[in-house]
């Protein structure tokens, strides 16, 4: 259900609970799936390393052996062909004997298989000789006198001829697809030193000795030199294993999105990788992939059916009190009904509360319509007369006519002061009046009773200055002075006294009416204040004490004070400045409008 308060659209609860479910499910599938991963990936990792170790190890020992084979194999033919042949302590044959068995050299090695393109002979005393096939990498003598196998040779000769009887493997940028077998030739019966040899092979010759490791365990091969030379690889990763030549030892390594691992040959001088592409490493996860995806597909499913459920439960109550809010909110009052409570959880507890606010509004609108028509009836009851005005006022001036026909001033005056106080009662719509405007009908209404009474009381009227301009109710004052008088001195034979003060105190306006007659009983007070009906015997009290507080809060009203002789009722009335009088008692506590 879409809501929108002052023009601002509510994301509904149900949509949230929703959508929480999809967010924890999705967090939850994605912290599953990268555990799985990363569980996955170790495992494969371990398995690559301990599995391609133990194949890198057994590919070691086979290219130690051939290395060993192709050893004797060379020696064998170098017999055969004799191109480092030696007479009386010098080299018997000139250069072109030389050159002639070196090529047969070659012919009889080719006759074994072996992928020889080239070979180039140094002898011990300054002689070379090249032969060279049309599968050579070079075309002539110069090209290879300018290669990157002559220039390592002719630097590192020393170096070389150092190395006795020795067997190693070179490979060099500009011949790429060329691996280069440096052999040093000695005389076995002296052990002397006679001159060096160099082969260019084929790749082929290491690459088919590993081709079938690469294709059983989807990686590629890699042969470096101990120093971190490369000698042998796959053409498609030959840039990233010359710069991982110096990084490969040491265990399993990540480079470049392929994972790394060697092995050391214990006997030849060369160092053999595998990479494996990260991808290749996880292709088992191709196959949980949709697995997962299904399983996710699932759950979100379940998840949004228990989402539905579940958030239908808690919502349920929420639309329900959010209906009645929006009719409290149209002011449809009468339509206010109290909802089921159903719920077991915290809900609960908001249904309680809520129906306890119904009941608590169904009791203020009762109370508020009372209190309508209990202030409608206490200025009826303090306002007007039960005889109709104009019957009354004829009455009266018939009857003030007829006494100055008899000359009866007496007569005349007090029709007059009671003209003036029903006057003020029955005439005009103002519930408040000034302060001044109160003091004359209660001065005109004490003249009356003294003319009735006679000389037995005296009356006083105390008002400061800065409170005749402050609004109050009409009529408030005189039924105070109506009990002190009727009900306190009136039965007195002398000496009975009405004084009647008003002054500000504590923020609050003050009129106290203050008699020296027979006291109030103080249970007779309360009920005097609380009571809802007046008192036959104090007429006027609980009018006075309703009118103000329905006005105003019950923080104002009357406060008696009585013992066995004097009584003093304090009238406490919020400060009214004239001018705002009506402003004011809108804003005041009470019920009226």
């Amino acid at each position: 259900m879409k809501r929108s308060i002052q023009g601002e659209h509510i994301h509904p609860l149900r949509l949230k609970i929703l959508e929480g479910f999809i967010i924890i499910v999705f967090l939850s599938d994605l912290l599953l799936c990268a555990g799985v991963f990363a569980i996955y990936a170790g495992e494969e990792k371990n398995r690559f390393n301990q599995q391609t170790g133990q194949a890198l190890e057994l590919l070691s020992d086979s290219l130690g052996r051939n290395e060993l084979e192709l050893e004797q194999n060379m020696v064998y033919k170098i017999q055969a062909s004799n191109p480092f042949c030696q007479e009386a302590g010098g080299f018997a044959q000139d250069n072109y004997a030389f050159e002639k068995n070196t090529k047969k050299l070659a012919s009889l090695m080719q006759m074994s298989k072996i992928p020889l393109y080239s070979i180039y002979a140094f002898r011990v005393d300054g002689a070379t000789a090249f032969y060279r096939n049309g599968d050579s990498a070079f075309d002539s003598t110069k090209q290879y006198l300018n290669s990157g196998i002559y220039q390592y040779a002719e630097a590192h000769l020393k170096e070389l001829s150092d190395r006795s009887g020795g067997t190693w493997f070179m490979n060099f940028d500009d011949t790429a697809d060329r691996v280069f077998m440096i052999k040093n030739v000695i005389d076995f019966s002296t052990a002397k030193h006679l001159g060096v040899l160099i082969l260019e092979l084929d790749q082929s010759y290491l690459q088919n000795q590993y081709q079938r490791m690469e294709e059983s365990y989807r990686c590629s091969v890699v042969v470096y030199t101990t120093e971190g030379k490369l000698l042998s690889c796959d053409p498609e990763i030959r840039e990233l294993a010359e710069v991982s030549g110096e990084e490969v030892l040491g265990g399993l390594k990540q480079k470049s999105g392929y994972l790394v691992t060697s092995r050391q040959d214990r006997n030849a001088d060369w160092v053999i990788a595998a990479f494996m592409q990260s991808s290749e490493l996880y292709r088992g996860l191709q196959v949980l992939i949709p697995a997962f995806l299904i399983l996710f597909l699932l759950i979100l499913a379940l998840c949004v059916l228990i989402s539905q459920k579940l958030s239908g439960t808690i919502t349920k109550s929420i639309d329900t009190i959010t209906v009645q809010v929006q009719k409290i909110l149209d002011g449809r009052m009468d339509s206010l009904t109290k909802i089921d409570v159903r719920s077991n959880d915290e809900m609960r507890y908001l249904e309680t509360a809520f129906n306890r606010l119904i009941d608590q509004l169904n009791i203020s609108v009762q109370r508020i319509a009372t209190a309508e028509i209990e202030k409608d009836r206490a200025e009826y009851y303090a306002l007007a007369s039960q005889m109709d005005p104009h019957f009354l006022y004829n009455t009266l001036e018939g009857i003030n006519s007829l006494a100055r026909l008899h000359g009866d001033k007496d007569i005349v005056e007090c029709i007059n002061r009671l003209s003036s106080l029903y006057r003020a009662a029955v005439h005009g719509n103002k519930r408040e009046i000034p302060l001044r405007e109160e003091i004359t009908y209660v001065e005109n209404y004490l003249e009356l009773e003294k003319m009735i009474i006679g000389d037995r009381i005296t009356t006083a009227v105390d008002v400061e200055d800065n409170t005749k301009s402050l609004m109050i109710p009409k009529l408030i004052i005189q039924p105070i002075v109506e009990n002190s008088v009727r009900h306190g001195v009136a039965d007195m034979k002398e000496g009975g006294t009405v004084i009647i003060t008003a002054m500000i105190r504590d923020d609050k306006l003050a009129v106290e009416v203050a008699d020296n007659g027979k006291g109030i009983d103080s249970t007779l007070i309360q009920n005097l204040l609380s009571s809802k009906e007046d008192n036959k015997m104090h007429v006027g009290i609980g009018t006075v004490q309703r009118r103000i507080q329905l006005l105003y809060g019950p923080e104002y009203g009357l406060k008696i004070q009585s013992g066995e002789e004097g009584t003093t009722v304090t009238i406490l009335l919020p400060i009214i400045p004239e001018k705002n009088s009506s402003a004011l008692v809108q804003q005041t506590g009470g019920c009226h409008q």
